[in-house]
């Protein structure tokens, strides 16, 4: 069966994005561990992995049909190129989802783990790979190749080694009084200028976003900030948007899979410009994004009893009994809708990663806050075309780095973290919206 569902992966995932599932995909203690000869053995792996430690988490039978249909559970699935509803019913005094199957005559409970693409859109926001191929043992083929490669890359060595004996002899023949070593030239003047500290890097490359520090001047030049220039007329718009930057939040996740640096920037020139903006800098190794992000003016950040307060219960997850539970119980939605100005209808759905966890540092670092806090990081991308298709959930608190003490498997730290979902939490949630950017449409100017 198949569901009536896109499929599980962003279709137009970022480098950084790509970077990063890969990452988390080879540190799951499942990647870790796990290689497999063929790939099918490997996919069948992973699945019964998923199954052993998650499948509890998408129970499809309930006492009582629930006031709000899980997720996971889709409105219809495909039967033999047929589509059959999945709705709640009772079948022989047991409560759940089912579907009917006109091959075998009765209803069927509706199997999350059965349903390939919807078991799949899961492994993948659990860092698996559910194709199976990240798990294959290295050089395993069936036809030799691996082997031919390897006495290609012997001789190849071979004849690097023989030639390099070749130059050493006839250098020594040419030149009797220099050694086999390379000396450092002599110096030109004892009073010449020390090489600089560091070279200057390629706005390509990583390093270049590393150190951005509050004070540093960004300039923005990428399309849609000009053309918000010049809808309000500047005259020198084809310059950009000169902003500073008020700070910078460091996170690093917890496994160190990957780090956002989000650079708040102020002097906004812009009319009545309610939206603070951002600098993200999202870096996986050599991979990074750059995105231009904005706080929406019809959203105000607070804790998650401010959020509820105010009636914003369209960001989480409803609760298993409505009547009884905490604001920290509730789990964060996996989709989310937005209408556009012009009435389209835009759903942002939550990327493969899934909910990441990690330690923030500030700078500068705010009075009566510990120098180090604890965040939990969710992204979204748009299955539509629009101007803002990155969505970002950033949420300040729950655990701090000392629960974390003794920590050797990740099924001990998810039961952490699964704990400190259940608190209070004091910490602030805030939404971002935005879109990438290049290094080319980005001036950094450091103070």
């Amino acid at each position: 069966i198949s569901p009536a569902f896109s499929a599980p992966r962003p279709s137009q995932a970022s480098a950084a994005d790509e970077a990063a599932y890969r990452k988390a995909v080879l540190s799951n203690s499942f990647g870790r561990s796990s290689r497999y000869g063929g790939l099918q053995e490997a996919r069948e792996a992973a699945i019964q992995d998923f199954r052993a430690k998650y499948g509890q988490q998408f129970p499809t039978t309930f006492p009582q049909e629930p006031k709000t249909r899980p997720e996971y559970v889709p409105s219809s699935v495909t039967i033999r190129d047929q589509s059959a509803p999945v709705r709640y019913r009772t079948e022989n005094g047991v409560g759940g989802y089912y579907y009917y199957d006109d091959s075998l005559k009765r209803w069927v409970l509706y199997d999350v783990l059965a349903d390939s693409v919807m078991r799949d859109r899961y492994m993948y926001r659990y860092g698996y790979d559910p194709s199976g191929s990240t798990y294959i043992t290295s050089g395993t083929s069936s036809n030799g190749d691996g082997m031919t490669i390897f006495w290609l890359l012997l001789i190849l060595a071979a004849v690097v080694v023989i030639g390099w004996i070749v130059y050493r002899y006839s250098s020594s023949l040419k030149n009797p009084g220099t050694t086999g070593t390379r000396s450092e030239p002599p110096s030109t003047s004892s009073n010449s200028n020390p090489r600089p500290p560091r070279p200057i890097t390629s706005k390509n490359e990583v390093g270049h976003w590393d150190h951005i520090q509050p004070g540093d001047h960004i300039l923005l030049k990428d399309q849609q900030t000009l053309e918000l220039l010049l809808e309000e007329r500047h005259k020198d718009f084809t310059l950009g948007a000169d902003l500073i930057v008020r700070r910078v939040q460091k996170i690093v996740e917890r496994n160190h899979l990957l780090e956002w640096h989000l650079c708040e920037l102020e002097g906004v020139p812009l009319r009545d410009a309610e939206e603070v903006w951002y600098l993200l800098v999202k870096k996986v190794d050599a991979a990074f994004d750059l995105r231009v992000m904005f706080v929406p003016a019809d959203f105000q950040p607070g804790s998650r009893a401010d959020l509820l307060d105010r009636g914003v219960r369209w960001l989480f997850q409803a609760p298993p009994d409505e009547r009884h539970f905490q604001p920290g119980d509730l789990a964060f939605t996996a989709e989310i809708e937005q209408t556009l100005d012009d009435g389209r209808r835009i759903h942002y759905r939550l990327k493969p990663q899934g909910l990441l966890f990690g330690t923030l540092s500030e700078s500068p670092q705010p009075q009566g806050l510990p120098a180090v806090q604890f965040a939990g990081i969710l992204e979204y991308r748009a299955e539509e075309a629009c101007e803002n298709p990155e969505l970002m959930i950033l949420e300040i608190g729950g655990v701090v780095l000392s629960d974390f003490t003794g920590v050797r498997t990740e099924e001990q730290a998810r039961a952490i973290e699964q704990a400190a979902a259940r608190r209070s939490r004091e910490g602030g949630v805030v939404m971002l919206q935005g879109a990438n950017v290049g290094p080319q449409d980005v001036e950094l100017i450091s103070s």
